[in-house]
């Protein structure tokens, strides 16, 4: 037998589990059996769960094959280090290592229809003929194929319907769908739990669920889910939104809210007019929600009580309205954890994702506020500040003026100026979350040659 360098190893066997060797020579998996790369591990009926070497833990379903194309790690940096794997079919979940933390672009998970890459994470995958279904659990996951590319962050999914067949979001999770199987001997002789049990869809005695218990335990999931963020019922929403028809670019409001599963507005429904926004496509990079608070880009259509509008584009921040009384002695400091990027005029992008710093300082029972946003686009910085006493304890929205200045002479001799409500704030937003522990500014202002706009969440 040629034997290659040890990866990793099993760390718990339930069912009947092979492992072939890159000879070609199959035996039984049994629990602590070292790992090869080059290995290729078949589950048939049975569910493996192993780690390899830099901490990486990987739970295999049944009727699942996997193997490792490529792995190398010698315990410590040395530009070595390399986990390329390959799901042939079935179904996994993984907690990525080492190699998935320091160097993401030196791991990935091959399939026939696209390659998963990850920047530190933990995921699921089916994969059924060639259709492929991955759900981010933590973390963030690529999903790329020669028709394109998505990313996904906690609590959303990807799909690809095909070979050649561009990436999509989903709505469905992927979950584990094996029945039951026995336990081994060896399983059931050992009393500890698997190791990676606590990261997967297991019952009390280790064993994986049935298919029904794992679809109950995501709906019971996407019901709390739903409840935290006010989803599929009232909702506070902040847009900023560009329509062919020109009416109603940047707004706060109160709507009765339509959300899929990961947190994206599916139709929004202005409680106060008969306004409906119906989002028909996201922006991958900037389409994200923390499980209190949502917020995106989105392209769709608008309608004001007459024909359907196209929207060229919509950044949006949503979630549950402050509860009654929790704004009342509110009071601290804010900063800025996420952002979308920065973009003109025609929806071009003017910056990058994630690229706003900032705070908002806030303190209700005297209604003041002090605000920073520093927004950096390519080719100059811009700083927004603004203070004022308009915060009302009854009023979770607000909307505030200020100065634009930037690092260069963009702004010289103020030449760039608050652009929201026909010009008369620079900044709009408001509290979001039960306890009012989130908050979003959305800003807009003129330069000499164009118009930015973006979107900003803070905690």
């Amino acid at each position: 037998m040629v034997w290659a360098d040890v990866a990793g190893k099993v760390i718990f066997v339930s069912g009947a589990v092979t492992v072939k060797h890159a000879d070609a020579f199959a035996v039984a998996a049994t629990r602590d059996m070292s790992l090869n790369a080059g290995d290729t591990i078949e589950t048939q009926e049975g569910r493996a769960q192993f780690s390899l070497l830099d901490g990486a833990k990987i739970s295999l379903q049944p009727n699942s094959v996997y193997k490792i194309n490529r792995y190398e790690f010698s315990g410590k940096e040395d530009g070595t280090e390399y986990a390329f794997t390959e799901l042939i079919k079935g179904g996994l979940r993984t907690i990525s290592g080492w190699v998935g933390h320091k160097h993401p672009e030196r791991y990935q998970l091959k399939t026939a229809v696209a390659t998963i890459g990850i920047r530190g994470t933990e995921y699921t995958v089916n994969l059924t003929g060639n259709n492929l279904l991955m759900t981010t659990n933590s973390g963030s996951v690529d999903v790329c194929n020669a028709a394109g590319c998505l990313n996904a962050t906690a609590g959303m999914s990807i799909a690809v319907d095909g070979v050649g067949r561009k990436p999509r979001f989903s709505s469905v999770h992927a979950v584990s769908r094996a029945d039951q199987p026995k336990l081994s001997a060896v399983a059931m002789n050992d009393s500890s739990k698997p190791v990676f049990a606590a990261a997967d869809v297991v019952s009390e005695n280790g064993s994986p669920w049935t298919v029904a218990a794992a679809i109950n335990v995501a709906e019971e999931n996407e019901a709390e889910n739903n409840q935290v963020l006010g989803f599929n019922g009232k909702a506070m929403v902040a847009t900023l939104m560009k329509t062919d028809c020109a009416c109603g670019i940047d707004d706060v409001f109160e709507a009765s809210l339509q959300a899929d599963y990961s947190g994206r507005p599916v139709e929004i429904k202005n409680s106060g007019t008969s306004a409906v926004i119906n989002p028909i496509s996201f922006d991958a990079l900037n389409s994200h929600s923390d499980g209190v608070v949502s917020w995106g880009r989105a392209a769709g259509n608008f309608n004001n009580g007459g024909n359907d509008e196209p929207v060229q584009w919509m950044d949006y921040i949503v979630g549950a309205r402050p509860a009654p009384g929790q704004l009342n002695n509110l009071t601290g400091t804010y900063h800025v954890f996420a952002s979308t990027a920065p973009m003109y005029l025609d929806g071009s992008a003017a910056g990058a994702v994630n690229s706003t710093t900032g705070y908002l300082k806030f303190d209700f029972g005297t209604g003041l506020y002090d605000y920073s946003l520093n927004v950096y686009t390519v080719g100059e910085n811009y700083q927004l500040l603004g203070n004022g006493a308009s915060l009302d304890k009854n009023n979770p929205s607000f909307a505030a003026n200020g100065i634009v200045t930037s690092t260069g002479l963009t702004c010289a001799e103020n030449s760039c100026a608050p652009a929201l409500h026909d010009g008369a704030h620079l900044v709009q937003g408001g509290f979001f979350g039960k306890q009012g522990n989130r908050a979003g500014l959305q800003y807009g202002f003129t330069t000499p040659t164009d118009t930015i706009y973006g979107s900003a969440v803070l905690k």
